[in-house]
């Protein structure tokens, strides 16, 4: 089986490694900055408003339910927990990043 060239390997960190672990990074700076404003939606969710449903007009493929963003909020729980753990090799994703956090 053929090998990559050097300059292969290095397209590839550059375009792909490295792009991909910024992504990441920004996907979990994203998903805490969501978990710290949730509080009063998810006590409306679970309380008063719990038959909530999407009011988009626009035809989405699926309208949300309070189920659905309480599903969504177990979901990036999870995501945060596990790349927060320091058993994961987030900290060598990282150290990969060479751009600083997208701003939203």
């Amino acid at each position: 089986m053929p090998e990559a060239t050097t300059e292969q390997i290095q397209s590839y960190v550059d375009n792909r490694v490295r792009r991909r672990s910024e992504q990441i990074r920004d996907l979990l700076e994203a998903m805490r900055d969501d978990k710290a404003v949730i509080d009063d939606i998810y006590a409306a969710l679970t309380g008063s408003h719990s038959g909530w449903v999407d009011a988009r007009t626009d035809a989405p493929p699926h309208l949300a339910t309070a189920a659905n963003v309480l599903a969504w909020n177990a979901c990036v729980t999870t995501l945060i927990a596990t790349l927060e753990d320091g058993d994961t090799q987030y900290a060598v994703v990282q150290s990969l990043c060479v751009r600083p956090v997208l701003e939203d």
